[in-house]
């Protein structure tokens, strides 16, 4: 069940929903809580408020962003989450910092991360980036998180990029590496 309240620039949600807060912290999950989202010109502003539902071990998740957009180009984001345990030691404490850039050929995306749960600070990171042209385009996604790290994903490291050629109207060749 989900109750969705719309007025002018501000947005209510109330029930059951997926929520993506940034790669690194919170990527998609089925929860139920409640997301204000607010425009202002400019800016971006949204709080949440959730209980996961199929993840047992974690009691609730409280969090916020808030984004920043000066052109067509460039998108700056801030983003935090406090996740609650069932055992309070595992409580912790999340941070991230996004940008964006993109134009016509070009699109780069890069998120630094930071938590901290019982004294012990991890970090995570990603970058995202595409480039095409007419016969060319390049492709990779690299993702990093340390053991300590706490957040979407914990003691990881991906990596997969692609190279496309198109040869003609006919043919292509690509290659891809993961």
């Amino acid at each position: 069940h989900l109750l969705i309240y719309k007025y002018r620039k501000s947005k209510i949600q109330i029930g059951d929903f997926t929520f993506g807060l940034s790669r690194l912290l919170e990527n998609i999950r089925l929860g139920r809580g409640v997301l204000f989202s607010q425009d202002i010109g400019k800016l971006n502003f949204v709080a949440f408020y959730n209980e996961l539902l199929f993840f047992p071990s974690v009691k609730n998740q409280i969090g916020s962003s808030f984004s920043y957009q000066p052109n067509k180009h460039f998108l700056f984001k801030l983003n935090s989450i406090y996740r609650e345990y069932l055992l309070p030691e595992n409580n912790s404490f999340a941070f991230s910092g996004i940008t964006n850039y993109n134009n016509e050929s070009t699109f780069i995306k890069a998120e630094y991360a930071t938590s901290i749960q019982n004294n012990t600070t991890g970090y995570g990171t990603f970058i995202n980036g595409l480039y095409k042209n007419k016969r060319l385009q390049l492709t990779t996604d690299v993702l990093y998180t340390g053991k300590d790290f706490q957040g979407f994903y914990t003691n990881s490291i991906f990596n997969a990029s692609s190279i496309n050629v198109r040869l003609n109207n006919f043919f292509s060749v690509s290659t891809l590496v993961n």
